[in-house]
């Protein structure tokens, strides 16, 4: 099996072979490419948010989801091959409204104190001022290779000898181009067909008037370069607070799709079919802003798996059986009253195992727990980490032979920085 690692800035892929063994390839990138380039404190800061491999051919590639945040004001944010530019999605710019509140603060009106020489004369058309903000130009956004981007529509050339035609407003506002500008986007591999799908909210701005109006619109990217729109959130025209999915995962169920993100702070899923379109309304998930989401298979039956912070430092595990559709309500594992955030689902053979951070979610140390069919704990649970260690992700995955496979993030307590480390554990579950 192959997994994305985004540890640093530099991509990799973390390749474990059914016995344990494992090695691990870092991904490099075009000479000159944006994705290759180093930032540092001067020049901005990248956030690698998520690394997927896919296997071509025998060859083991990776597609990172990135953001750049330069000091110059600019902004990148792309999804798409690490080892190059060419992006399934990608906008390159300065933030559009950040960009529009920067010109309407610069169009002023001009100065009225000018020289006699240069006032007009009596009859003569005023001097123009500024142009207004809103007829600026917005920052390029670059689409996949079969994405075509709206264009400006063009208005009937009137002849020479005509008097020139007065607009009315909707057609002023029909002239001017949509403002587009994707906030946050991932890729998705489907490794049985060997295609590459992605998800992104992007800000729309619809001309109206002097201004625009706002929305977010959230879409999947096909792997043919089609939009399919699964939500949108109006904003009206003075937008306050962007919210976009955050951390959005997937996963095949059957020949169907299951979607899921964080979004305002609680769990949303989409039943998508195998061409992507949404068989069913999208379902939100209360009870508790939810940690990471992850999918797992359970001997062909899928599974849905995060935790929800009921307090401050308390979360508690909850999961859903996923069985050709989307149950109404998570089920929140009972085990205790302990803190109990991040799980992560292996079956190996008969063996289910779930492992979690107990304690304060990033400080956390991380058990492993042998549960049944039904998700109740068998036993009681082993410490994969040693206490005092600070954990900010963790993973637990299937090996032969009853053997589980365990990586995390982590920054042991006699250490000023985190660590990449793995380790095979053999467990045995009690009868």
């Amino acid at each position: 099996m192959a997994l994305g690692i985004a540890f640093g800035n530099t991509p990799a892929v973390l390749t474990v072979n059914p016995d344990g063994n494992a090695s691990l390839k870092r991904v490099n990138p075009q000479d000159g490419s944006k994705v290759g380039r180093k930032l540092d404190a001067k020049t901005g800061r990248r956030d690698l948010q998520r690394v997927t491999p896919i296997v071509l051919d025998g060859s083991t590639r990776a597609y990172a989801d990135y953001r750049d945040r330069l000091k110059d004001g600019m902004r990148r944010i792309a999804c798409g091959p690490a080892e190059s530019d060419q992006a399934l999605l990608v906008f390159d710019g300065e933030p559009l409204l950040d960009k529009l509140k920067k010109e309407q603060k610069e169009a002023k009106p001009a100065d009225s104190k000018q020289a006699v020489s240069d006032a007009p004369a009596s009859g003569a058309a005023p001097a123009s001022s500024a142009a207004p903000a809103s007829s600026a130009k917005a920052p390029s956004l670059k689409l996949g290779k079969n994405f075509a981007r709206m264009g400006k529509l063009k208005l009937p050339t009137a002849k020479l000898d005509a008097p020139t035609p007065k607009l009315s407003e909707a057609a002023v506002e029909e002239s001017r181009e949509k403002l587009r500008e994707v906030r946050d986007c991932r890729s998705f591999v489907d490794q049985r067909k060997q295609e590459v799908w992605g998800v992104a909210s992007e800000l729309v701005g619809e001309p109206k008037g002097d201004g625009y109006t706002w929305e977010m619109r959230f879409y999947v990217l096909t792997p043919g370069g089609a939009q399919v729109r699964i939500m949108t959130t109006k904003l009206g025209e003075k937008p306050k607070t962007l919210y976009t999915l955050e951390a959005p995962v997937a996963a095949r169920m059957g020949d169907d799709y299951v979607l899921a993100a964080r979004y305002q702070g609680a769990l949303y899923a989409w039943h998508l079919n195998s061409s992507f379109k949404p068989k069913s309304a999208v379902k939100r998930y209360g009870g508790g802003y939810p940690s990471l989401v992850r999918f797992a298979d359970d001997n062909g039956e899928l599974r849905l798996f995060t935790s929800q912070q009921v307090h401050k430092d308390d979360w508690r595990v909850a999961s859903l059986r996923l069985t050709g559709g989307l149950p109404k309500g998570l089920s929140k594992l009972e085990w205790g009253d302990e803190s109990r955030a991040e799980p992560s689902f292996a079956r190996s053979g008969s063996q289910r195992w779930v492992s979690y951070h107990q304690g304060d979610r990033r400080k956390a140390q991380v058990m492993v727990q042998a549960v049944d069919g039904d998700l109740n704990a068998v036993g009681k649970p082993f410490a994969a980490t040693a206490e005092g260690d600070e954990v900010y992700e963790s993973l637990l995955l299937p090996l032969n032979d009853g053997k589980l496979y365990f990586i995390a993030i982590k920054k042991p307590k006699d250490q000023s920085a985190p660590e990449l480390v793995s380790q095979v554990l053999t467990c045995k579950a009690p009868s």
